[in-house]
């Protein structure tokens, strides 16, 4: 059985998993703007005030991008209050994920995103780079007052390198943040689009073993459902076969009806941005106008801030009902599909029957 229940341990806390992290990214999020000396210039994303809400409730691990950290754009900066910065609302979190903005600067959207929205970069976007990373880790691994960190590596510009070179490329920066956990993301090696464990060999498989967490993005695991739980299955199968004990991290893949079979197939942290986009209800992700119909407590009355802003609290509620059932499930050797919402238990239910038949790894 390739889904199981692990623990993460930083600092001298254990952090159960599965785990699923709200991620916050100012790509695909709304914006205001101003004008200053006849040029426009954004103002605010909608994305710092999620995160600042979020930030008042302690107790919950997140994901954000040192890119966003660099250029501020979490930060909320309301007329005739005080500036309220993305560190400060990273302070009551758990444990916190930093990407190094591979995302932000990538030409490509999670697949999350119902529309595709303007992403234009800052001026000086073409400045962010690898040392600009290690400012922004920097300044926060120097803060004692901060969660714990796990960092991934700088995976810009990675696909296409071989694996030993990614790995290498990893290592140089994790052994300066030893304070923190290392994440290691796989890109595509050589001519590949996709990362395809089957091709890993077993050297290739025995470098990863000194990193904390081994992850791979959703869309680089093939461009459908199956092929991607093939492939999870494929990886967390030689990981374990090759002394690798790491959690498997799929980055994006944080959706209620998808994140439990790709946690069938072996993976176990699930990052993503569509709780922001969506609403999770009876187990599944609406659209906002949807979602405001069918949530009991909200009306097709409420304002659309207002809404908005239930909506993500809320999902937050609905994330920690998908963690706890994936826990339940495996304490009950995935017998029992109780626990899941009604309206997708007969399916999860059926979707882990043929994965069990049909790819290696996955029955008990």
């Amino acid at each position: 059985m390739l889904a199981r229940r692990s623990k993460l341990t930083h600092s001298g806390m254990d952090f159960d998993l599965p785990m699923l992290i709200p991620s916050f990214s100012s790509k695909g999020s709304a914006y205001e703007e101003e004008k200053k000396k006849g040029k426009k210039s954004r103002r605010q994303y909608a994305v710092a005030g999620d995160l600042r809400d979020f930030g008042r409730l302690p107790g919950k691990a997140l994901l954000v991008s040192a890119f966003d950290l660099h250029f501020k754009h979490l930060d909320v900066k309301d007329k005739d209050q005080p500036t309220v910065t993305a560190r400060a609302s990273l302070r009551n979190a758990s444990i916190v994920f930093i990407d190094s903005g591979g995302y932000e600067l990538a030409d490509t959207f999670d697949s999350c995103e119902p529309k595709v929205v303007e992403h234009a970069l800052p001026d000086d976007w073409d400045k962010y780079n690898e040392s600009t990373y290690r400012k922004v880790l920097q300044t926060l691994a120097n803060d004692e007052a901060f969660p714990p960190l796990v960092i991934a590596n700088f995976d810009h510009g990675n696909k296409g390198k071989q694996v030993a070179d990614q790995v290498t490329a990893a290592m140089r920066l994790f052994v300066d943040f030893r304070s923190c956990l290392g994440s290691f993301i796989i890109k595509p090696w050589k001519k590949r689009i996709v990362v395809d464990p089957s091709a890993f060999t077993d050297e290739d498989i025995a470098s990863l073993r000194p990193f904390d967490v081994v992850g791979v993005t959703e869309k680089e695991l093939g461009a459908n459902l199956w092929e991607r739980l093939k492939r999870i299955a494929c990886l967390r199968l030689k990981l374990d076969r090759g002394g690798v004990e790491a959690p498997l991290q799929v980055w994006g893949g944080l959706d209620p009806v998808v994140t439990p079979l790709y946690f069938f197939a072996g993976a176990a942290l699930f990052d993503g941005l569509s709780w922001l986009r969506y609403g999770f209800a009876n187990g599944v992700a609406l659209s906002r106008h949807g979602y405001e119909v069918l949530e009991p407590r909200l009306s097709i009355t409420h304002g659309g801030a207002r809404a908005r802003g239930s909506m993500t609290l809320y999902n937050r509620t609905a994330l920690d009902k998908v963690e706890l059932a994936l826990q339940s499930w495996v304490d009950h050797d995935g017998k029992d599909w109780s626990m899941f919402d009604l309206g997708v238990r007969n399916a999860l239910r059926d979707a882990y029957e043929a994965m069990q038949t049909q790819i290696e790894g996955v029955r008990a």
